[in-house]
């Protein structure tokens, strides 16, 4: 269950209205609402919790409201007439779904696979400036959530209509309720943001990442078409905040801003200055700057066109001594024999193969060396036989060579897993996990504990993400590695695994 049903079911047991519950957590109604249908996730400042179990555990006092939790949470907690261990259990219970990340990951890897850019219907309306009122004033004033886009519409037509490409400077941790509740106004808005970039504009964003892990993976989505663009950088401030004070900013320097504060869950009162005034414009674009030098990249993007930056954060990455996964639609490169790689290059007719080869070259011996003090394991679905026999398996390239299909011959396949049994009977740190539940193709996933991880759209249009936050990281790293640990018997047993790639070694000689 996700928190906001588990929300829901106890609000219901208790017969608690959104209101009692807000009177005994110090939030707001609304925003007990919004938890309640699943608009707003698990608070990340836990003390909102363990609130709320006290409160439900002081209103579980009869039998059949004891009933009805034990028959919904799971066994592994206890519930009893006992109102202290009812309220840890309860606490425990709501937050369970924020320390497991693997749904957010895999929604935001689905959406990646299956992305592709489309031009929204009825582009020529939503993009139309026709029905969004510009203010003149130098300071115009916009109320609440209707308020705020009102006044972002504007910004971005007032962007569009100077028609000198810049850099936008994005911040935001307030609530973006405003942006995500009506579809309408999502597509006016993508529409327009689309057409800021297609000028030439660059967006500098910071993130908030004291928001929950779940509420920053779900605004990655959301953003994932302007990312694709590769026209963002994303920063992040590193320290916490307690989310009392809130601030947004958006501004195009020398052009427009629009500004807004807000204290705890207030965003829907508040009010929001679309200003004009560019001395006023100015001192907002210090005030940003000064904030962005506290900050760090969240991510570094790469675009095809990007190949020579990403070998070297490649390369960086791949140095770091640190236990790794990686899990892609093929059998990954770094198990590749020399000589299977040689011919694909040679097939692909690239003028600097050797340059390639070397390069791989020198992935492929950090590869084993890392062997020898950390543990590697590949994650790998194994195709149809048909498919393989028939040359129809595409190999995995490295991100730095150009998108095209390449396909493994049969005899360079069975030479690939033949290098895999190798390698598993030669080094003890090195796993295959057979992975027979894959839903995932299109996108390799890399991740080394503590270190980053890098995720790469391998599907047209391509593009790849180096992150280093280490909360996305962990997250990844939870991700791949409880999939593993779910089913570590006898998949990740090495005699297990040698032996089913054997016998397909052998039917694909037969």
């Amino acid at each position: 269950m996700k928190f906001s049903e588990k929300l829901d079911f106890l609000m219901k047991v208790t017969n608690t209205s959104n209101s009692a519950l807000a009177l005994s957590t110090s939030l707001d109604p609304s925003y007990i609402s919004r938890l309640r249908r699943g608009v707003r996730n698990l608070p990340k400042n836990e003390n909102y919790v363990p609130l709320m179990a006290e409160y439900f555990a002081s209103h579980c006092l009869d039998d059949y409201q004891i009933n009805a939790l034990q028959e919904c949470m799971p066994g592994s907690y206890t519930v009893s007439n006992n109102r202290s261990n009812n309220a840890k259990s309860i606490g425990e219970w709501l937050k369970e779904d924020n320390d497991h990340p693997h749904d957010s990951v895999q929604g935001l890897l689905d959406i990646l696979e299956d992305f592709q850019f489309k031009k929204p219907q009825n582009w020529s309306k939503l993009e139309s400036a026709d029905n969004i009122e510009i203010k003149r004033s130098l300071v115009s004033i916009h109320y609440g959530f209707t308020g705020k886009q009102e006044a972002t519409l504007a910004f971005l037509m007032e962007v569009i209509n100077c028609n000198k490409p810049q850099t936008l400077l994005l911040f935001s941790d307030e609530s973006f309720d405003w942006l995500g509740q009506n579809p309408e106004y999502a597509a006016r808005w993508a529409a327009l943001m689309i057409q800021v970039i297609a000028q030439g504009n660059r967006i500098c964003m910071i993130h908030t990442v004291s928001r929950n892990l779940d509420e920053m993976l779900t605004g990655l989505s959301k953003w994932m078409p302007l990312y694709m663009t590769g026209a963002i950088e994303p920063y992040y401030y590193p320290k916490t905040r307690d989310g009392l004070f809130k601030r947004t900013l958006f501004i195009a320097p020398e052009i427009a801003a629009v500004i807004s504060n807000s204290v705890g869950n207030m965003e829907d009162e508040a009010a929001n200055f679309l200003i004009t005034d560019k001395k006023a414009v100015r001192a907002l674009t210090s005030e940003y700057n000064n904030l962005l030098a506290l900050c760090r990249p969240l991510m570094r993007i790469f675009t095809s066109a990007d190949s020579q930056a990403y070998n070297s954060i490649l390369y960086e990455f791949e140095k770091e001594s640190a236990d790794a996964i990686v899990k892609a639609e093929s059998f990954g490169i770094l198990t590749m024999p020399d000589v299977v790689v040689d011919g694909i290059i040679a097939r692909m007719g690239q003028n600097d193969g050797q340059e390639i080869a070397e390069y791989l070259n020198i992935r492929k011996q950090n590869f084993t060396e890392h062997l020898l003090t950390h543990s590697f394991t590949e994650i790998v679905t194994v195709p149809a036989l048909d498919k393989m026999k028939g040359g129809r398996l595409r190999v995995a390239l490295p991100d730095t060579l150009p998108r095209q299909d390449v396909f493994y011959t049969q005899g360079e396949l069975i030479l690939h897993l033949e290098n895999m049994v190798t390698l598993l009977k030669t080094y003890p740190n090195y796993y295959v996990y057979i992975d027979t539940m894959n839903k995932n193709e299109g996108f390799m996933l890399y991740v080394k504990e503590d270190v980053g991880v890098i995720v790469a759209k391998t599907s047209a249009p391509a593009i790849t993400f180096a992150i280093n936050q280490s909360n996305m990281t962990a997250s990844f790293w939870d991700y791949l590695n409880g999939s593993i640990n779910r089913h570590r018997d006898p998949q990740l047993n090495k005699k297990a695994v040698i032996q089913r790639l054997q016998a397909l070694i052998k039917q694909l000689k037969d």
